[in-house]
């Protein structure tokens, strides 16, 4: 059975060239491993812009410094 987190779908999709390029150009990754990656780190973006939006509503037992050397 998979999880749904490795479940693949194939999709067809219009990107503009010259930033994909530019963006492939400067990594050895392929397509599929650099789309895969750019969505991983827009949902953490997301993940931490709603951790922030907590700040001084929750109170933590761990230092910023501390959450961050975690996620690392």
């Amino acid at each position: 059975m998979k999880t749904l987190e490795h479940e693949t779908r194939k999709i067809t999709t219009h990107l503009l060239a010259k930033p994909l390029n530019d963006l492939l150009r400067d990594t050895e990754e392929g397509t599929t491993e650099l789309l895969n990656r750019l969505i991983k780190e827009e949902k953490q973006r997301r993940a931490w812009k709603k951790f922030a939006a907590l700040r001084g509503k929750v109170k933590f037992d761990l230092t910023y410094e501390q959450m961050k050397e975690d996620r690392e």
